[in-house]
């Protein structure tokens, strides 16, 4: 699991996949693991049944297809290229998916840094970073009261002093 942080190996060894990770580039490309970490989280709304752990490009782009529908319907907003850059093996991407995935899933952030090689994997990354932390802040805002409370109030920056007499 080279490239892969202590804590997002952790994670992904507790979720106990059906697939052993040996490299992630090659492992994550064909979809099947991340609709499996995936199906974990969102028990009954993804069917891993429709996944195939081929390695063709046709298994490749059916299951990153039933991804991408699946993260239309629950609004997760995964850019179409970072999907892609993944499917099709390109440097550090799968590692960066893995580590947005970790942070969208668990609500922590993975700490250590990565150079990815590709500009595209970047940019499309963080467009993907940028809807996980609006999607965790949607999530707290459900309903007014909560609403109300998530709202900064405004605070004092005076001491108040009282007159004794």
């Amino acid at each position: 699991m080279a490239g892969l942080p202590r804590e997002v190996i952790k994670w992904l060894q507790s979720l106990d996949l059906s697939l052993e990770i040996k490299n992630p580039k090659r492992d994550f490309a064909n979809g099947y693991l991340v609709g499996e970490i995936f199906s974990r989280y969102f028990p009954g709304e993804i069917h891993i049944h429709r996944f195939y752990t081929g390695d063709s490009m046709g298994l490749r782009e059916n299951n990153w297809s039933e991804l991408a529908k699946f993260f239309q319907k629950q609004s997760i907003k995964i850019p179409q290229e970072a999907m892609n850059a993944v499917m099709t093996c390109q440097p550090d991407a799968a590692v960066l998916f893995v580590r947005n995935t970790f942070a969208l899933l668990t609500n922590r952030r993975v700490l250590g840094d990565i150079e990815p090689d590709a500009q595209l994997i970047i940019d499309a990354h963080r467009d993907f970073s940028k809807q996980l932390r609006d999607i965790r802040y949607e999530a707290k805002l459900k309903t007014p009261k909560q609403q109300a409370e998530l709202t900064p109030q405004p605070r004092a920056n005076y001491i108040e002093v009282r007159q004794i007499h």
